[in-house]
């Protein structure tokens, strides 16, 4: 068997722009594409062997390995020889909306992800196993033919096992998880319907998008889009629905986790099937979603978009910027057409303070500030900046690492040392590390929280999270107007605490 590509094509896989969830992505397509294909034949096995299309993916990161399993249908040695011919054409029975369109996702993955790999496969409708041995050295020095070997084996299942060893790349948690949430987002219309994929023991699991009631009918805010069509000659299709996710969720309550927040908002785009740019980052077209991270429409809006005639990457992980625009317009008059902007800033979280609340903080505060010395403070000089520097040298001069408290927070690390350091001392002390993480130390013993009764331990601790917060991300972008300050500080004051 050969693999016929030429050398500097082949090469070009290694520098592709892959994530580690692009490149699964690349394999659960075939899997799932392969069941597709066959689709009425294999539900006929699975039903007699109680189970469903099931892609395991292990990865072993001591080991540097990674390893994809399918019980689908598996590859003749024929549609294998096919597969190796990278940009072929393979004749499918509805090539127009299959997963697997270009030909190269198995090589392209297999390329940029290790440097030697195998693929062991058996068709349910035949009994011989074929393996091939592919080195990636030895392709890139001309030396096409592939080992290979067959032998007869029994039974009426079919499966392919991809194993990839010497991995190029290494990944830690927070990739191994990113994975996660996109492969669960990308096959969510499948997933544990008619596919099952498990990760390294879990499995995989979509729960939709929680909407808000409309106060009168009960029915969520959702609306359906379309049939609608788009491009110069109208000709292209747009179907999905566009909703307002639920405002004010509570911990405990069903569904939270999946209401109105940044990280759930925003447009996924489906093509034939499975998402091609969405959840957990999804489209934000900006005459919808203008404003900044923190604004209503970016915590509220949530929608769906089938664009089955979009021109995709490569990679199959965004559409093309053409098409985007073009649905873009399309999308901004439908908003306008429904008032969807308008209902969605209108709803309302549950009143947290009553008026009489109000009315009692606003008289306190008239008797507590006009007393204090803010005014008199402020009249200070700002002490010049190797003072203010030696000030946090000195402090960061001895962590307690025994007080050590480390929040992941997904995009960044924080890790927190409260100390107590003297009055004297800075109420916090800010240090970045690298581009994820942070070090803050928090002093207890400063003047603001042991003088005022009305501040608590608490309230202390999470603001000075959200204030270091602010200024890592505006070191991190480089966005050092005071405008750009109150933004970001803004957008991280929208987080939710629940007291349990």
């Amino acid at each position: 068997m050969k693999i016929k590509v030429g050398v500097a094509s082949l090469k070009n896989y290694e520098r592709i722009d892959y994530s580690l969830w692009q490149c699964l992505a690349e394999l659960c397509d075939n899997s799932i594409q392969a069941y597709f294909d066959e689709r009425k034949s294999l539900d006929k096995v699975y039903k007699k062997r109680k189970e469903n299309l099931t892609i395991n993916i292990v990865y072993d990161r001591d080991a540097s390995s990674l390893k994809v399993t399918d019980n689908s249908s598996g590859i003749s040695k024929k549609v294998l020889t096919e597969a190796f011919d990278v940009g072929g054409e393979r004749k499918r029975k509805d090539s127009e909306n299959s997963l697997s369109e270009f030909n190269v996702g198995l090589k392209s993955a297999a390329i940029w992800l290790s440097t030697i790999w195998t693929v062991e496969t058996k068709r349910f409708d035949e009994n011989i196993q074929t393996s091939v041995i592919i080195e990636n050295e030895r392709i890139f020095n001309n030396e096409d033919e592939l080992e290979e070997d067959t032998k007869d084996v029994e039974g009426t299942n079919g499966y392919t096992k991809l194993n990839f060893e010497g991995l190029k790349h290494s990944f830690n948690v927070t990739a191994i998880n990113k994975a996660k949430r996109f492969l669960a987002s990308t096959y969510r219309n499948w997933l544990n319907k008619s596919v099952t994929i498990i990760f390294n023991g879990e499995t995989l699991e979509w729960e939709p998008f929680k909407l808000h009631p409309h106060p009168s009918t009960g029915r969520d805010y959702k609306w359906t889009v379309g049939p609608g069509y788009i491009g110069e000659d109208k000709n292209r299709e747009v179907t999905g629905w566009i909703g307002v996710l639920r405002v004010g969720m509570k911990a405990g309550e069903d569904g939270y986790g999946r209401g109105a927040s940044r990280e759930n908002a925003g447009i996924s785009i489906m093509r034939r099937g499975r998402m091609i740019q969405g959840y957990p980052e999804a489209w934000r077209p900006k005459k919808i979603f203008a404003s900044g991270a923190g604004s209503t429409l970016n915590q509220r809006v949530v929608g769906e978009l089938v664009f089955n005639d979009g021109t995709v990457s490569h990679t199959k992980s965004s559409i093309s910027n053409d098409d985007l625009e073009i649905m873009e317009t399309y999308l901004d008059q439908f908003f306008k057409d429904n008032k969807i902007t308008s209902i969605a800033k209108s709803i309302q979280e549950k009143q947290a303070t009553t008026l009489d609340e109000e009315e009692t903080a606003r008289g306190d505060l008239e008797d507590i500030i006009p007393d204090t010395d803010l005014g008199e403070i402020s009249r200070k000089p700002i002490p010049e900046m190797d003072i203010i520097k030696k000030r946090i040298d000195g402090t960061f001069s001895a962590i307690p690492k025994d007080q050590e408290i480390v929040f992941n927070l997904k995009n960044y690390i924080v890790k927190m040392y409260p100390t107590h350091n003297g009055e004297d001392k800075p109420y916090a002390a800010y240090k970045a590390i690298n581009h994820i993480e942070f070090h803050i130390i928090v002093n207890l013993d400063h003047p603001y929280l042991t003088q005022n009764d009305f501040v608590n331990l608490t309230d202390y601790y999470i603001y000075i999270i959200l204030e270091m917060s602010t200024r890592f991300k505006i070191e991190r972008d480089e966005r050092l107007t005071m405008d750009d300050y109150f933004e970001v500080k803004d957008a991280l004051m929208r987080f939710k605490i629940s007291k349990n």
